[in-house]
């Protein structure tokens, strides 16, 4: 039996002074605001995409660190093993996108395609980056500088989501490929991984 059922499971931010109704505590100075939370109108949804769009640049930037740390040994020797196999196919995908030009060119399509058909998402993962830029600049360089430093901050955040995709594929014993790497890039989300729990796939401890 929940015994906080009258108030949503949550006694901390909800009151029922009179066991009537449930009342949210919100606002400023705690202000009351009455109702059911499964009736609260919900955001429009470009709102949601921007939110999430600006919460995935910062989950590509983890992403990144994440990977360094594995590749430094701060994870332990296996997942350094790990590391460093994923190194060497990043360093292949590296190669390809800069010699290649038709993989290079895909993977550029790939990212115009995702933030003409996902505006708000693309938008969110780019406010991010230009919020990271403004911080590190504080104004010095320009427009130009500005630019410059949010491209690299964004391009810091795709290349956590590919090492991450690269991670969860090599983990599962799946096959890693071209489009997949574009999309974790373009996206910071690929099917695969949201199916390989990479915390506990080192195997070889």
């Amino acid at each position: 039996m929940n015994t906080y059922g009258y108030v949503y499971g949550n006694p901390l931010g909800w009151t029922d002074f009179y066991g009537l109704h449930g009342k949210r505590r919100t606002g400023i100075r705690g202000a009351i605001v009455p109702g059911d939370p499964t009736t609260w109108p919900m955001f429009p949804q470009g709102v949601e995409n921007a939110a999430f769009g600006t919460q995935s640049f910062f989950r590509g930037v983890g992403r990144g660190l994440r990977f360094s740390a594995r590749y430094y040994g701060l994870y332990g020797q296996c997942e350094k093993d790990y590391a460093n196999i994923e190194q060497a196919i990043f360093g292949e995908a590296a190669y390809d996108f800069a010699h290649n030009s038709n993989f290079r060119n895909k993977a550029i399509d790939a990212v115009v395609d995702y933030a003409r058909n996902n505006p708000a998402t693309f938008g969110g993962r780019a406010f991010g980056s230009n919020a990271v830029s403004v911080l590190l600049l504080r104004g010095r360089g320009g427009p130009a500088a500005q630019f410059g430093s949010s491209l690299t901050m964004q391009s810091i955040a795709g290349i956590g989501d590919v090492r991450h995709y690269i991670e969860a594929a090599v983990k599962s014993n799946g096959q890693i490929s071209q489009s997949e790497m574009m999309e974790a890039f373009a996206t910071g989300n690929v099917g695969i991984l949201n199916n390989v729990d990479i915390d506990s796939s080192c195997n070889c401890k």
